[in-house]
């Protein structure tokens, strides 16, 4: 597989506490990779090892095969980074703001013109920034980001701070990059359902150790889940411990996970041979959340 970002053991201490502690990231070129994790998982420390901004304390990254320590200038050269909120002069205009940026890369005026239509600001771009919305703010920053035709677009929580509207548009905006330019997307949140939304691939971090990356589409699967509304679900949920069956409650509801070699009617069967009565039983495609829940043990089950 060829990768836009790829880091092997990559670790970064602060006195005695490794904030990063032996990432071995390997984002695919050509994509959407959301880059998981609660706050203080990491994250924002592993964009700024990529980005050149702190040097590691053990291991190695590469952008597009070049490490970055050795070719800081060569790496830099080839990722646009948007890293929260994005400072901007208020008293110019969305055009004059890129325009300095512009000036200082050396490119021609038609840049502008390019990433305005790419962000949807052209219409906006002869107003002053002051008066921009923060979604149009953030969409700024992008268009800032992508001058040049970088071949990697590195997102430190985008999402923050926006409204719905914002929200959607930018959503929509990083689903389109790779389609459109080419460009590969690496984004970090802490929000699950935004990147399970937008992302190709997952890389999931917890309190500096990445627990998993793969495509979304694998990362999802495994076995086969089931929400279960029934009275007295303490009982029902020691019942499917003694069976060998993992529940855990959720609102009104248990999930049960279901291994190969069980059937909803078997659990059914179960319940309600056990004078258990059984108000809803339903197959449930598992989300992103369940999957990062699973591997943090952040929500123990109930007869864990």
């Amino acid at each position: 597989m060829a990768t836009a970002i790829e880091s092997t053991g990559l670790t970064k201490r602060f006195g005695a506490r490794a904030a990063v502690d032996g990432v071995d990231l390997a984002a695919p070129r050509g994509g959407v990779y959301g880059f998981l994790g609660r706050n203080g998982a990491g994250k924002t420390t592993t964009i700024r090892l990529i980005l050149g901004l702190l040097r590691p304390s053990a291991g190695e990254v590469r952008v597009f095969g070049e490490p970055v320590g050795a070719r800081r200038l060569k790496t830099a050269a080839m990722i646009g980074s948007l890293v929260e909120t994005p400072a901007l002069y208020d008293h110019l205009t969305g055009r004059e703001n890129l325009d300095l940026t512009r000036r200082i890369l050396a490119l021609p005026k038609t840049e502008i013109d390019r990433v305005l239509e790419v962000v949807d600001l052209a219409g906006a771009a002869g107003r002053r920034v002051g008066g921009y919305s923060l979604g149009m703010r953030q969409r700024l920053g992008l268009a800032r980001a992508l001058l040049g035709g970088p071949r990697l677009l590195v997102l430190d929580e985008p999402t923050n701070g926006l409204d719905p509207d914002g929200i959607r548009d930018m959503r929509r905006l990083i689903r389109s990059l790779p389609e459109q330019g080419g460009v590969t997307v690496f984004v970090s949140s802490h929000l699950l359902a935004e990147v399970e939304q937008t992302a190709d691939h997952v890389g999931l971090m917890h309190e500096g150790r990445l627990l998993a990356q793969t495509s979304l589409r694998e990362l999802k699967g495994g076995p086969a889940e089931l929400e279960i509304e029934v009275d007295e679900a303490e009982r029902a949920a020691a019942l499917l411990a003694q069976a060998g069956l993992s529940a855990r409650r959720e609102d009104a509801a248990l999930r049960v996970r279901l291994p190969a070699e069980w059937t909803a009617a078997a659990v059914n069967r179960l319940l309600v041979g056990a004078d258990l009565a059984v108000q809803r039983l339903a197959p449930r495609q598992r989300s992103l959340e369940d999957v990062y829940l699973d591997l943090t043990g952040a929500r123990a089950p109930l007869n864990a």
